[in-house]
């Protein structure tokens, strides 16, 4: 099966399963198609979905060195996931949808796709979901790296944040706070691991450039 085929069929079964929720909301189908933060949510989702899709189809799996905490890509995973079905839910069942939380939602939405995409476009087959640092790897400073040493964590950040305004979801807005120790976690684990094979010029790059937010994490 081509890689264009595996993309569609991924977002066709990522569809479904970020409409599970809706199987609980009283409202018929029909209402629900004239929500437009609910097709907001479900049209930036699926551009996030289909991004991150091409990215794993770029990886070498054979070049992954050793992955260190394998398991908690999942769980952060795990906890995007519920913030998602929480914005959903929320958005199909809520009646204080504004304009407002509609373009501040779906901006920062929009920029957390634009980070994450840029991040994956530059690293190409070095980006990986694990943390781990492959047999070929080097270090980028330049480009959105420049900015940012983990724009694509920082880009899932604005994610959930998007999606938590945009649905005005206290829950959703909830488990975004209660990823960020996760968020945070990861990227000083990938510091450390960098820090181990580049040495002195990677430490001169944090000095330079901040981890998140330069008021958050450096």
């Amino acid at each position: 099966m081509s890689k264009a085929w595996l993309s569609v069929l991924g977002l066709l079964i990522n569809t479904a399963l970020l409409s599970l929720p809706l199987l609980l909301v009283d409202s018929p189908l029909s209402a629900l198609l004239h929500q437009p933060g609910l097709w907001s949510i479900y049209v930036l989702l699926n551009i996030f979905c289909l991004s991150e899709s091409y990215a794993s189809q770029q990886l070498s799996y054979e070049q992954t060195g050793s992955v260190t905490k394998p398991v908690l890509p999942y769980l952060t995973s795990f906890i995007v996931l519920f913030v998602v079905w929480f914005a959903i839910y929320d958005s199909s069942a809520t009646t204080r949808e504004s304009l407002l939380s509609l373009m501040l939602g779906n901006s920062l939405i929009a920029v957390g796709i634009a980070f994450r995409l840029f991040a994956i476009r530059q690293l190409a087959n070095l980006f990986v979901s694990h943390i781990a640092v492959i047999n070929e790897h080097r270090l980028v400073t330049s480009g959105i790296y420049s900015l940012v040493r983990h724009p694509s964590e920082l880009g899932l950040v604005f994610i959930c944040v998007g999606l938590a305004v945009v649905a005005w979801s206290a829950k959703a807005m909830a488990l975004t706070l209660m990823l960020m120790p996760f968020i945070i976690y990861r990227t000083r684990l990938e510091d450390k691991l960098l820090s181990d094979k580049f040495g002195a010029p990677f430490l001169q790059y944090c000095e330079a450039t901040p981890g998140l937010l330069p008021w958050l994490f450096r």
